[in-house]
């Protein structure tokens, strides 16, 4: 359903995907977080930053969808400061300045859920750009933890294996989740140290996951 202020509802992940990623945050307790594509996902990651004291951004291109999000976290109890919005480029990807100024830190945490657009035929967002990518890349450089949403499309599980690669000592693992008929999958490259007790996470809240996926598994060009 399309809403006249341009937001669109749609489903989300599992409470066992949500467990999955308090139980990353408390092992690997990242220093700083960047999340591009705000959403489920910014109340928990928002939570953290409060309780820890580090950095958080979360990017949302679009205004009124922001709007939605901060009205969720003030109902919350949570803080609404860490919720940006920065507006498209002509060519699908973030404005460079304005995401420069509200990431300005460190990045040790990367959620790519954004921007969303071209892939759901909802706009003209695209993080497949060779700027975008290099963005991407530079963050993920610093990061140890890489989360990519939606790798069942090859494009967002190309750019999912680029940035894994980005840093060494790091391992994936591909979540499963319904909201289709087709799983969704999250791409998630974890610390070395911490990928054993991640799948026995997986395997107690009965988290679909493997460990290598490939793009002939992939339900979405």
């Amino acid at each position: 359903m399309m809403f006249t202020t341009g937001a669109r509802h749609w489903g989300t992940k599992s409470f066992e995907c949500w467990t999955f990623l308090m139980a990353l945050l408390s092992l690997v307790r990242p220093r700083a977080v960047v999340e591009l594509g705000s959403g489920r996902s910014t109340s928990y990651l928002t939570e953290y930053a409060m309780k820890t004291g580090v950095p958080f951004v979360s990017i949302e291109q679009n205004r009124f969808y922001m709007a939605e999000i901060r009205r969720g976290l003030r109902n919350s109890f949570l803080s609404e400061r860490y919720v940006h919005h920065v507006p498209l480029a002509a060519d699908g990807w973030y404005d460079a300045e304005r995401l420069d100024r509200a990431v300005d830190f460190t990045c040790d945490f990367l959620f790519v859920d954004g921007p969303v657009g071209a892939d759901e035929a909802l706009g003209r967002g695209r993080r497949n750009l060779e700027r975008a990518v290099a963005w991407l890349r530079a963050a993920a450089a610093t990061s140890r933890v890489v989360m990519v949403d939606d790798v069942h499309r090859r494009t967002n599980l190309e750019l999912f294996h680029a940035l894994s690669t980005a840093a060494p000592d790091r391992a994936p693992l591909y979540l499963s989740y319904h909201v289709q008929p087709a799983p969704n999958v999250l791409g998630v490259a974890v610390p070395s140290s911490a990928f054993e007790a991640l799948t026995g996470v997986c395997a107690t809240l009965a988290v679909g996951f493997a460990t290598d996926y490939s793009a002939a598994q992939c339900s979405e060009p």
